[in-house]
C-alpha cells in the first residue's frame, strides 16, 4: 500500500483556504508582483539583472514608498528589488537570458496552481541560503 501525501486528504474546502491564504501571503504577492513586472521580458545586464531604470521601477512598484531614484548604478543597489528578484528566478518564476530576463518555466504556477508554488518555493529555500538566493541558469 502506497503512502497517502498530507496534500491528498485535504478536503476541497481545505485547499481552497490554503490557496487563498498562500496568495494573500506577502512574499506571494511580492513575487507575482516581480513575474508581472517583467511581462513577456525585461532587458538585462551583462550580469543578468534588470537594468537601474527598470530596477527603481520594481522597487517602487513593490513598495509605494520607496525612495529609489534613476541614479542608482545597478540593480544591486536596491536590497528590496534584489532579494525578490533573486526568490523569483530561484524558484523558477522568472528565466534569465543573455539578453533578456523573461517570464521562466513556473510563472504560471503562481497562480494557477498555489500549492506548486509553495512547493517551488520551499525547494528553493531549502537548496540555498534566505540571505543571498543564487541565479537561476541562463
Amino acid at each position: 500500500m502506497s503512502p497517502v501525501s498530507p496534500s491528498s486528504r485535504r478536503t476541497h474546502v481545505e485547499r481552497v483556504e490554503l490557496a487563498q491564504q498562500v496568495a494573500a501571503a506577502p512574499a506571494m504577492a511580492r513575487l507575482r508582483t516581480v513575474v508581472e513586472f517583467v511581462g513577456s521580458g525585461r532587458p538585462a545586464t551583462q550580469a543578468g539583472n534588470l537594468k537601474p531604470a527598470d530596477g527603481v521601477a520594481l522597487a517602487r512598484m513593490l513598495d509605494p514608498s520607496s525612495q529609489a531614484t534613476r541614479d542608482i548604478r545597478s540593480m544591486n543597489d536596491l536590497p528590496e528589488v534584489v532579494h525578490a528578484f533573486g526568490w523569483a528566478g530561484a524558484a523558477g518564476f522568472l528565466a534569465r537570458r543573455p539578453t533578456k530576463i523573461v517570464a521562466g518555466p513556473f510563472a504560471l504556477d503562481i497562480e494557477t496552481t498555489l500549492d506548486r508554488s509553495a512547493a517551488r518555493l520551499r525547494a528553493a529555500f531549502r537548496s540555498r541560503s534566505m540571505t543571498s538566493p543564487q541565479r537561476s541558469q541562463r
